[in-house]
């Protein structure tokens, strides 16, 4: 959770992070995330205009939080552990 985040946006930002796919975020990605996190606790507990509504979306999308960016997103197979006997190589 960002330092500057008081603990409604750190329940919010936790929240995000738990959804969005596994492998897909980096480092680089902590201000979308951050933008995301702020716009989705405004959404409910202040209300958003459309303009926000829209960049709310995109923000999420591009965190492969919607299911048509989603199905987009190329990352990484993770192995189910104990599947795979050459997993330990």
């Amino acid at each position: 959770v960002p330092l500057y985040f008081d603990d409604a946006q750190g329940e919010v930002w936790e929240e995000l992070k738990a959804m969005i796919p596994p492998g897909l975020a980096k480092n680089a990605d902590r201000w979308i995330a951050e933008i995301a996190a702020r716009l989705m606790l405004k959404l409910r507990t202040q209300g958003l205009n459309s303009s926000e509504l829209a960049q709310l979306i995109n923000a999420l999308g591009r965190l492969g939080c919607t299911p048509s960016d989603r199905a987009k997103c190329a990352t990484a197979v993770q192995p189910k552990a104990g599947t795979n006997e050459f997993n330990e190589f």
